[in-house]
């Protein structure tokens, strides 16, 4: 049996992570493992996470005693795998006239759309805002993906 797999899902975790729910231990705790393929490895948002490498890593965030949120990364296992090679579905993306309110979406396409009406600082390909739409829906051709999963386009 490997020590770890090369697609996307917690079969293929590295097994020496601890698997016992309510594990304090993040630096060794299989509910911070995460896949990450050569593709999510680009995204802005997950760089700017300090999530640059593909393959697994173990990855959470904390509030530091000022009260910012800090992000921590600890590649396990690296390697170089597309997207389809990890069987990664990829992010779910929808249309910005379908968003909920008080979300956390990345923007995918800007389209027609003006995502700063609900929210967005601007309307470029990769923001990622959290939506107001209490003045009404977004318009328009746009799209974004929900973004509140850590790992952009992760699975």
């Amino acid at each position: 049996m490997a020590l770890w797999g090369k697609v996307d899902n917690v079969n293929s975790a590295p097994n020496w992570l601890d698997s016992t729910d309510n594990d304090n231990n993040k630096s060794n705790d299989l509910d911070n493992a995460v896949f990450v393929d050569t593709t999510e490895a680009g995204i802005a948002a997950n760089r700017a996470r300090g999530i640059q490498t593909p393959g697994w890593n173990l990855y959470h965030t904390y509030t530091d005693a000022d009260g910012n949120t800090r992000h921590r990364v600890e590649p396990l296992v690296v390697m170089k795998v597309t997207q389809g090679a990890a069987t990664d579905v990829g992010a779910v993306v929808i249309a910005a006239t379908a968003m909920a309110n008080n979300t956390v979406y990345t923007i995918v396409t800007a389209g027609d759309t003006d995502f700063t009406l609900v929210g967005a600082a601007n309307n470029d390909v990769g923001t990622e805002f959290t939506s107001d739409i209490s003045g009404g829906a977004a318009t328009g051709t746009g799209t974004v993906a929900v973004s509140d999963d850590p790992i952009a386009a992760d699975s």
